[in-house]
């Protein structure tokens, strides 16, 4: 019973999913963390309280992607710095405390950036998440290692997969 739920479910996500790409072919998430706000300049940009589902399990999954990068993971030092763990992740408009992201085995610390500043902790910022209908960018960084990630990703079948990460210390 409950298998036939789970894949009655998935059968309707994947219909709402092929009736939200129809109307908007190229929906793009962009941010800049740096950047003022300001009302979006093209029709195929939209906000989080916007962003449907599925959009908001696609930034979920590929945050988790990106953190999980295997070339990423020796920055993380938790075996020399065990302060690092739980992983610390600046909230922004994409990045919210609703993401249920999992690393070093704990569930990863989404904070405010002034929260940030009253500890002092290691943490990642996402300055841009791009997502268009089956192509997605991520920049970030690890401010405490000097390193900014950027990572490429395409869907396939529904299943994002990594197409390129390059990692540049600075």
């Amino acid at each position: 019973m409950l298998v036939r739920t789970a894949i009655y479910f998935l059968l309707i996500l994947n219909l709402f999913q092929i009736f939200s790409c129809t109307n908007s072919k190229n929906k793009n998430i962009e941010l800049a963390s740096d950047s003022i706000e300001k009302e979006p300049t093209e029709p195929n940009n939209f906000k989080n309280a916007d962003l449907t589902d599925t959009a908001k399990l696609d930034i979920q999954i590929l945050v988790q992607m990106s953190i999980d990068l295997p070339d990423l993971q020796k920055y993380y030092h938790i075996d020399e710095d065990p302060l690092r763990s739980p992983l610390t992740i600046i909230k922004n408009s994409e990045i919210t405390s609703k993401l249920k992201l999992q690393k070093f085995g704990s569930q990863v610390n989404i904070i405010d950036k002034e929260d940030l500043k009253k500890v002092n902790m290691s943490y990642l910022e996402f300055e841009k998440i791009i997502i268009e209908t089956d192509i997605a960018n991520l920049n970030f960084n690890y401010p405490i290692e000097g390193i900014k990630v950027e990572v490429k990703c395409t869907k396939i079948n529904n299943d994002w997969t990594i197409q390129e990460a390059k990692i540049v210390e600075n």
